[in-house]
């Protein structure tokens, strides 16, 4: 099935095929953070689960149509990418120092493309938007804060664990950032989907007066 995973910055690992960020759970079954979206309180159910967890995952959130209309300004972007680095002779190391703004080599094999809001469809970013709302609403606004798509090359390494942003303060305080995760395309365990931990999002807390690591998890 196709998922769509909302999380708050949280340790993981990550081993992607091309078009898709995915997370499994060695598949097995958790009603805790497995929620239909054909629930008509699924948006509740999520937030509520990205709260306890860290994270949600919604199978089938979209229709397979809505999806590739979606993926379809995130791959053109990338392919214009990929075949301009490819003309030029240019290959990339890795880190954000040595990529370009258009595009980062973030492990190797493993492509990251930035693609305007703009460019996707509005109604579909309404879908995940609903439920960021729910989940920082503290008084204020949400804000977008970046797109993209990340292409991993078959055969590319598998990325250590790590969580995506900083904590701000040693107490857990209500989230600020929230990543969503969608699979462009069907994804096994073959593949080298994405692993998460559970509760990491206070875990990794390295300003906590007993974290025995510091920003080094940071990705």
């Amino acid at each position: 099935s196709l998922l769509a995973i909302l999380g708050i910055p949280r340790a993981m690992h990550r081993k992607l095929p091309r078009w898709a960020r995915v997370i499994t759970c060695r598949g097995k079954q958790f009603s805790s953070w497995n929620v239909s979206p054909q629930d008509p309180s699924y948006q509740k159910q999520a937030a509520e689960s990205i709260l306890a967890n860290g994270f949600v995952v919604l199978r089938e959130l979209l229709p397979r149509q809505d999806l590739q209309r979606l993926a379809a300004p995130l791959q053109s972007q990338t392919n214009a990418m990929i075949s301009a680095l490819e003309a030029k002779g240019v290959e990339l190391e890795v880190g954000s120092s040595n990529g370009f703004h258009e595009v980062v080599l973030r492990s190797p094999g493993r492509f990251d493309v930035p693609c305007d809001f703009q460019a996707l469809p509005a109604g579909l970013l309404a879908t995940f938007e609903g439920i960021a709302e729910q989940v920082l609403s503290d008084g204020g606004k949400m804000k977008r804060a970046f797109a993209g798509v990340v292409r991993a090359e078959p055969g590319s390494e598998a990325q250590i664990w790590h969580a995506d942003s900083p904590h701000v303060a040693s107490d857990h305080l209500p989230p600020n950032l929230l990543n969503v995760l969608v699979a462009l395309k069907d994804v096994t365990l073959e593949h080298g989907p994405t692993d998460i931990v559970p509760g990491s999002h206070t875990l990794t807390n390295h300003q906590r007066p007993e974290a025995s690591f510091g920003e080094e998890l940071l990705y």
